[in-house]
């Protein structure tokens, strides 16, 4: 059952930052077991300049807050 609830959790989750594509960014959602938080997703980005990452950091928190699954983005 965990691998259900990641994978809904993905797919959730990339459509919630499919704005991000129209501003020609690629975010990849990957969920899975964590130690502490029991799970966690991360968002993967590539490419993006470091001048940018705050402003579209913050629009990811924004649109991943409410969730009760907690987040990390890393940028590659």
């Amino acid at each position: 059952k965990p691998h259900l609830r990641w994978d809904a959790t993905a797919r959730v989750f990339a459509l919630a930052l499919s704005s991000l594509a129209e501003q020609g960014l690629r975010a990849q959602v990957g969920v899975g077991p964590h130690g502490t938080h029991g799970s966690l997703a991360t968002v993967t980005l590539d490419g993006v300049p470091a001048d940018k990452r705050e402003a579209i950091a913050q629009e990811i928190h924004a649109k991943l807050d409410p969730f009760t699954i907690r987040h990390e983005i890393r940028w590659t």
